[in-house]
């Protein structure tokens, strides 16, 4: 939230922070200093309260979802949740059939497919694509910088293809343009895996994710290959393409930047600053974990994720990255999991696994505009 959603909010000029509701006092007196809310309250209830509030964004853990999207579906309020939507069948059962009774607008914060590189990247790739497609997605970071909380996580066996690798697949979900038939893992229980996703129609994607790498190297890469095309989006600032007429490769601006410009960015130049700041960091802010304010950060969509919120709502328009692209994700990581303790590939019959109600599932088929009834 404070890396990312609070300062992207406060640049919409169509938003404005009524409330921050956090159960840390401290915490929340220094955020709201910065942010100057119309009040403060630990008391999340209050929030879904209050007539003047439309949408609330929520920076919890996936633990905690089932109540905000309850209260959103009571109060008639817009929500957006950080990726994971959901952790198992039963929450994500649980909150289709809430929103299939009372459908309020929920955006799911999967960020990825909003960024200008990824959105240049469709635009070419629907244009080439004719026979097989291969994609390869690499997301490979550096465990000892997590935060203590999310090593704490796994060590308590929860698995980097929920919490992480859901944006992967609501990535190539939307990329491809509809649901795989089959997926298949590789890898132990928590990370570092290596995933093989087919969908119909001839395209296959191959996934390598985990923390054995550093983050002193660029930590995502995407590459398709169809129709005698290439086209390679690195680390979300460099776009490369060969072979696609009346196309060029691109740069794309940073996030941010602490030590100089944003504009000019190549991947090489990426790569020594990234391998130049992880040199010099200290066991002391090892032991700390994210680094918004010291290092080089690429523009993921984040800043686009929360402005296409705010156009939605205003125009009574569907939210792209909705609680059925949630719910899709979740299935996958999901599906995933049982492969690497099978050590089989997964047929995906989409009716037949998920075992949730009539009204849900009428709800996961449907157009999504029905999402947005009543929203005004």
């Amino acid at each position: 939230m404070r890396g990312n959603h609070l300062p992207n909010i406060a640049r919409i000029p169509g938003f404005r922070i009524r409330a921050l509701c956090d159960l840390d006092a401290a915490l929340l007196a220094k955020i709201a200093a910065t942010y100057r809310p119309d009040y403060t309250t630990s008391d999340y209830r209050r929030v879904f309260a209050d007539p003047e509030i439309r949408v609330v964004i929520s920076g919890t853990g996936p633990n905690f979802r089932l109540p905000l999207i309850e209260a959103a579906a009571a109060s008639g309020k817009a929500l957006f949740v950080e990726k994971p939507m959901s952790l198992g069948w039963e929450d994500t059962r649980r909150i289709l059939e809430i929103l299939a009774v009372r459908p309020v607008p929920v955006m799911v914060g999967m960020n990825r497919r909003y960024s200008e590189i990824m959105r240049e990247t469709k635009r070419i790739f629907d244009a080439r694509r004719l026979g097989p497609t291969l994609i390869n997605y690499r997301i490979v970071g550096e465990d000892l910088l997590w935060p203590e909380f999310h090593r704490e996580q796994l060590r308590r066996g929860a698995s980097t293809l929920v919490h992480e690798i859901v944006h992967i697949f609501d990535l190539l979900n939307w990329l491809v343009g509809e649901r795989p038939d089959s997926i298949y893992a590789v890898g132990p229980p928590s990370d570092n895996h290596i995933l093989v996703l087919t969908w119909p129609g001839d395209a296959r994607a191959a996934i390598t994710s985990g923390g054995c790498g550093t983050e002193g190297f660029p930590k995502e890469c995407l590459e398709i290959f169809t129709n005698n095309t290439a086209i390679r989006a690195q680390d979300f600032v460099e776009l490369n393409v060969a072979q696609a007429p009346g196309e060029r490769d691109r740069l794309f601006p940073l996030k941010s930047n602490p030590r100089g410009p944003c504009e000019g960015y190549t991947e090489a130049r990426l790569r020594e600053d990234l391998r130049a700041w992880r040199a010099q960091l200290t066991q002391e802010q090892i032991a700390v974990g994210y680094y918004y304010d010291s290092r080089v950060c690429v523009d993921k969509g984040h800043f686009a994720e929360m402005l296409c919120l705010h156009e939605c709502l205003s125009r009574a328009q569907p939210i792209p990255t909705d609680a059925i692209c949630g719910a899709e994700a979740v299935f996958l990581a999901l599906k995933a999991q049982e492969s690497l303790e099978t050590g089989l590939p997964i047929r995906l019959d989409w009716m037949r696994l998920m075992p949730f109600s009539s009204s849900a599932r009428r709800f996961l088929e449907r157009s999504r505009e029905p999402l947005l009834a009543g929203a005004a």
